[in-house]
């Protein structure tokens, strides 16, 4: 026993201020990761000046609107949260700086206006306690000027496989689905999205 748990400890590595250990292929972290900037480190900081691109496509706000159908399906499944749609869009958009109250997106708004909503099971079967479902957002992103003229207009769809706790203990259960919907809406609103 005592030389398996030296074996286990083996695979431990020191790099500058960042601690990695390795048991059973599983790998835990401590510490900064090189490459990542270092709190008060500003000579390694992203730059506070926008490129041009990225100011054009700057929104100052996001505002998400439902369509009757997804108000409807939102009120018979208690799952679908729309305040937690909106704050990954917006945590999206900001990662990216692509959200900024300030002169950057100077009242430009982003609306996002979703049409589809649904989770179906893809699967009779329970799998360690969770069920195998597909999830899909879909909708159209309007992003206005201050005067509410419209810029640019784009369509999103997400679809994502789920695993959804069958007894619904899981705070977030359509986290990934948000997330996915976020980053589309992010690449589009970039011009990055593979066309």
């Amino acid at each position: 026993m005592t030389s398996v748990r030296a074996l286990l400890l083996i695979p431990l590595v020191v790099l500058g201020a960042c601690v990695r250990v390795t048991v059973l292929g599983h790998t835990v972290s401590e510490g900064n990761p090189p490459g990542k900037p270092q709190p008060g480190n500003s000579s390694s900081a992203v730059p506070d000046k926008l490129t041009p691109q990225q100011a054009a496509a700057t929104v100052s706000a996001v505002s998400l609107v439902l369509s009757a159908a997804v108000q409807q399906q939102a009120a018979a499944d208690a799952r679908f949260d729309a305040d937690a749609l909106r704050a990954s869009i917006t945590d999206e958009l900001r990662s990216r700086r692509l959200l900024d109250p300030g002169s950057a997106g100077a009242g430009r708004v982003a609306v996002v206006q979703l049409d589809e909503y649904s989770v179906r099971s893809t699967s009779n079967a329970v799998v360690f306690g969770h069920v195998p479902s597909a999830g899909v957002l879909a909708g159209a992103v309007l992003i206005r000027d201050a005067e509410g003229a419209g810029l640019r207009d784009f369509m999103i769809r997400a679809e994502v496989a789920l695993n959804i706790a069958q007894r619904g203990t899981e705070p977030e259960p359509l986290k990934s689905l948000y997330l996915k919907f976020a980053a589309l809406a992010a690449d589009d609103l970039a011009a990055t999205a593979p066309r």
